[in-house]
């Protein structure tokens, strides 16, 4: 495939990326795909957080980190990283497998697995997790991943288009910027500067069919494939000028003494280009 996916696959509760050049970072690749990752790094890595005082507690795949005095959970904001637990890494040609250990004081613990992995012989990259409870109590989460892919740098407008297995119903209004068409959301035109969209969707079912989702680029003749083996539990809609993503959601329950494995796909294929005038 000739076109080039730039993504983001942040699978925690939460924190938003940053990009920079110094981060941590790994290559993996198997001669279709290659993909460029940042590694988990308390001092150096992408996550990092503010320090404010106040009490602690547990965000899964980051660590333990410092409650500040605020009104409420801020699921998208940084906090700071009091405990990052210990981590392993794993790097292969093809995948990179990360270990994360944690016990808190709160009573929670876990090892949480994750491992990136391009499949041979086809443009496939699979996220493979595993959480395991340690601690002595109910572990009850949800997980989710930004999906931000940026397709050959082009702009998000009339070329970029994001499919779903269900007709999504946004419950925000997104004003003149994007639109939607049946079980697709379309841009009528390109998004310009800090103008983006965002809104939770309904719609669907919490069911794995309804995990599924597709963002393509017609000019590039692009497209990713989004799938799981678990059940969708809500999904979000996000796009700005350089990045169009649907955000699932998975449900996760974990008694103490026992593990969750999940799965997400994605695949890369070509679409039809767009017809020249």
């Amino acid at each position: 495939m000739r076109s080039l996916f730039f993504f983001c696959l942040f699978a925690c509760v939460s924190g938003r990326l940053l990009l920079a050049e110094d981060y941590p970072k790994a290559e993996i690749s198997n001669g279709l795909i290659q993909a460029e990752l940042m590694l988990p790094d308390s001092q150096h890595g992408s996550y990092r957080g503010e320090a404010k005082p106040g009490r602690t507690f547990v965000r899964i795949g980051i660590g333990t980190v410092r409650k500040p005095d605020e009104a409420a959970y801020r699921p998208f904001e940084t906090y700071e990283i009091v405990d990052p637990g210990k981590w392993t890494i794993h790097k292969h040609q093809d995948r990179i497998e990360f270990t994360q250990r944690l016990t808190s004081e709160q009573g929670y613990a876990y090892i949480y697995r994750k491992t990136v992995r391009l499949v041979k012989g086809k443009p496939e990259l699979l996220i493979e997790h595993s959480l395991k409870n340690t601690g002595h109590k109910a572990i009850e989460t949800t997980q989710y991943n930004h999906n931000f892919f940026v397709i050959d740098h082009e702009v998000v407008g009339p070329d970029v288009v994001v499919k779903f297995a269900f007709t999504p119903v946004p419950q925000r209004g997104f004003k003149d910027r994007a639109e939607v068409r049946g079980q697709e959301i379309i841009f009528p035109h390109e998004l310009e500067g800090k103008n983006g969209v965002f809104s939770e969707l309904t719609g669907s079912s919490k069911d794995v069919k309804d995990y599924d989702f597709r963002v393509e680029n017609v000019k590039s003749g692009a497209g990713v494939h989004i799938t799981s083996d678990q059940p969708l539990d809500k999904v979000n809609f996000w796009a700005i000028r350089t990045v169009a993503s649907a955000e699932p959601y998975i449900q996760l329950r974990i008694e103490p003494g026992k593990e969750s494995r999940w799965t997400i796909r994605y695949d890369f294929y070509k679409v039809s280009p767009a017809p020249t005038e």
